[in-house]
């Protein structure tokens, strides 16, 4: 883990996305053209590598919060590079204690915390996908005690990228009266829409963006048609969990398909 966070090494171009939204703060669902300088200079080659101009931030209004917090001011790109992987480290660590609290053993916790892919996405990569898991481990733990405190945990796993939103209806489980697990669903879907509006026009039409250009324009008609099936299906099986108060293994054999990142796409 040490390893990982100070390298040097930039494994993936979403680090430099990272740091230009910090860097951006507001601006960031709605980038200008205007080109980085200084020690944040090189941001400008990165970018230009990989999508030619930055793209508008696709994620929720409190991960632009966090970033900002952590690595608009640093020093340089290093430095924040540094911050926001400090900062999935802390989130790791929460899914950890969460895990735990939700009853399971040191030997799974072993596994989590020693996944190569955990740490070389997460740790190493600092994708945010951990900060959303975070969120929903934690609002899945405390939902035991009170779903009342779980509530804005669950709201805020969408707030930092919007398809956790959905995941995290599965805090709802521990309620015993199937109404109430369906209204505290209900009020996890109602506060990332008000979260959503919160971030105004510029996140609506960056998630738009997203949508289009890394979607419908990018994919065959067959592929956006499979994707399009498994969104039903994974929206289906949340449904029935919520439902029926019981989970299942759901899609882990589908986990050698892809990266961990992308296992909300699979929840």
């Amino acid at each position: 883990y040490g390893a990982s966070v100070f390298s040097r090494l930039v494994p993936t171009s979403d680090l430099f996305a990272y740091v230009a939204y910090a860097k951006l703060g507001a601006l960031a669902y709605a980038p200008p053209s205007i080109p980085f300088t200084g020690a944040f200079a090189q941001l400008n080659v990165e970018i230009a590598r990989a999508w030619v101009t930055l793209n508008p931030s696709p994620y929720g209004p409190l991960f632009l919060f966090l970033d900002r917090l952590v690595a608009a001011h640093a020093a340089s790109i290093a430095q924040a590079i540094v911050a926001l992987r400090l900062l999935s480290l802390a989130a790791i660590a929460l899914c950890a204690v969460s895990l735990r609290a939700l009853g399971f053993g040191l030997p799974v916790l072993a596994v989590f915390a020693l996944d190569p892919e955990i740490v070389g996405s997460y740790a190493f990569g600092a994708h945010n996908d951990i900060l959303a898991l975070a969120a929903v481990l934690a609002a899945m733990a405390v939902a035991q005690r009170s779903r009342l405190a779980a509530l804005p945990l669950a709201i805020a796993a969408g707030a930092i990228k919007a398809p956790y939103a959905v995941v995290a209806c599965l805090a709802a489980l521990p309620e015993p009266v199937p109404v109430r697990r369906a209204a505290f669903a209900a009020a996890v879907i109602a506060g990332n829409v008000v979260v959503s509006l919160a971030g105004g026009r510029a996140y609506l039409a960056a998630l738009t963006f997203h949508g289009t250009s890394y979607g419908v324009e990018k994919h065959s008609a067959v592929t956006l048609a499979i994707h399009g099936a498994a969104v039903v299906l994974a929206l289906a099986a949340v449904a029935v969990a919520v439902a029926v108060r019981r989970t299942s293994f759901g899609a882990v054999w589908s986990f050698p398909a892809g990266p961990a990142p992308w296992c909300w796409a699979r929840a």
